[in-house]
């Protein structure tokens, strides 16, 4: 594959020429818990998947039992 091809604005999503951001998840290794003494604050995120075809899907967080985010993709 090309690298510039897979850059979020090269990619059409719908037949009308619309373009959507491509989201890219990266996880890194740590060596340490050094990083823990930094953390402002505590959050607990709950994440539950509604729906999810390959193509799109419908995602719910809840954050501190407090507030709520549907995402659709």
């Amino acid at each position: 594959m090309d690298a510039v091809a897979a850059w979020p604005q090269d990619i059409v999503l719908s037949r009308r020429g619309l373009r959507m951001g491509f989201e890219i998840e990266r996880k890194f290794l740590l060596r340490n818990d050094r990083w823990r003494k930094l953390a402002a604050r505590k959050l607990t995120i709950r994440q539950a998947y509604l729906s999810s075809n390959g193509r799109n899907s419908i995602r719910v967080r809840i954050r501190n039992d407090e507030t709520a985010t549907l995402t659709v993709k």
